[in-house]
């Protein structure tokens, strides 16, 4: 469809921030399009022409400074030098006198020049710009690098423990010095990588897990109400879908944080568990991903109920696991679940679920061929 919609049309595409060449590759238009690529990371693709933009020249990187903060003046020369000349840095440190305009050009340059020289370019500008906010804009800024990518406001209020229109004004301060980026159409923000690198190494071990686990609680509910839609039917099961393709990177890394940490920390198991609870979420993720991404998120909400020593949701995980085995095909794999969810149902005295357990291994067995088992008579046990 991509492709058919591009035929024959003279198209230019920008496709910001590419991750490698197997995710660009699928995506290279027909001849007479031309397809423009920014990437962190250095690939060869047939037809492709590679420019390393790492630096400005002189008078373009002047020239950005002065269009951003006319009142630098004369001393653009020597800011652009101290950024080295790289777009992100020269941004930051434009945005930063443009917005403190109590600071003098002078004094900003006086602290650049401070700056431990060992540290990379960029860390240099972005950590004097990092100073000049106040504590508590830095701790709100830095807990932003949870986010692995775009983010909506409201995830920034849940992992800040902060109300929608405070985190709302918080984030277009950080947005006026340039620390984040937001599109105006969508209200989604983020931060440029080199920038949560950098966030990210001020964070301190304690506020990096509680902002992992905001986050992953965040995106637990999230999961779950686009759930909630899916179930709803009709026009419904679409939204449900398209909230979880927005934010399906962040609903990724939350369930994998929740499952690396869940054996030593039992809100992690928790919330591992409520990734893969409700019935709506369940459709979804059948839907959105593969059978074997599948069966690995229900072994975790598996092993994290075990954690919590709580049998009847094991058993859940257990039955939805035999399912999922069934669906891929290892049917052996999946009597296996089955009886073992069996003899788990048995001792808890689910008559109820034992049945239940007793049908699907019919199914499974049935798969394999064995349309009927019967016990042997005693006297087909004597002539055997």
């Amino acid at each position: 469809l991509y492709c058919s919609v591009l035929h024959g049309k003279k198209v230019l595409l920008l496709m910001d921030n590419a991750k490698d060449a197997s995710q660009v590759e699928p995506l290279i238009p027909p001849e007479g399009n031309l397809l423009l690529i920014t990437s962190r990371q250095q690939f060869v693709l047939p037809g492709i022409f590679a420019k390393d933009l790492d630096q400005l020249q002189p008078e373009d990187a002047v020239g950005l400074l002065l269009k951003i903060a006319g009142r630098i003046g004369e001393q653009a020369g020597r800011i652009a030098e101290l950024c080295g000349y790289l777009p992100l840095a020269l941004r930051v440190a434009a945005s930063t006198l443009n917005k403190l305009k109590t600071i003098s050009v002078e004094n900003y340059i006086k602290k650049l020049e401070q700056a431990d020289e060992r540290v990379k370019l960029i860390d240099k500008c972005l950590g004097v710009s990092y100073e000049l906010l106040t504590e508590e804009q830095r701790e709100l800024w830095r807990m932003l690098a949870v986010f692995p990518g775009d983010f909506h406001p409201i995830a920034a209020a849940a992992v800040w423990e902060m109300e929608a229109g405070k985190a709302e004004e918080a984030l277009g301060e950080l947005v006026s010095f340039s620390l984040v980026e937001c599109e105006e159409e969508t209200s989604r923000c983020r931060l440029h990588d080199l920038a949560r690198d950098f966030a990210d190494s001020k964070l301190s071990e304690e506020e990096r897990s509680v902002g992992r686990l905001r986050h992953a609680g965040h995106f637990e509910e999230v999961l779950i109400y686009a759930g909630g839609l899916y179930e709803k039917g009709g026009e419904n099961i679409l939204l449900g879908l398209r909230l979880f393709d927005v934010e399906r990177h962040n609903i990724e890394v939350g369930q994998s944080w929740a499952r690396d940490n869940s054996s030593v920390n039992k809100p992690a198991a928790s919330i591992c568990i409520g990734y893969v609870l409700s019935l709506g979420s369940n459709y979804i993720l059948d839907l959105r991903l593969h059978a074997k991404e599948r069966i690995e998120w229900l072994e975790a909400a598996r092993k994290a109920a075990r954690r919590l020593e709580d049998r009847e949701g094991e058993g859940n995980h257990l039955g939805n696991l035999g399912n999922a085995y069934l669906r891929l095909g290892e049917t052996k794999k999946a009597i296996k679940i089955f009886k073992d969810l069996l003899k788990l149902h048995r001792e808890l005295g689910d008559r109820r679920g034992e049945g239940l357990d007793l049908g699907n291994l019919g199914i499974a067995y049935a798969n394999l061929g064995c349309l009927l088992y019967t016990s042997p008579s005693p006297r087909d046990r004597t002539r055997s």
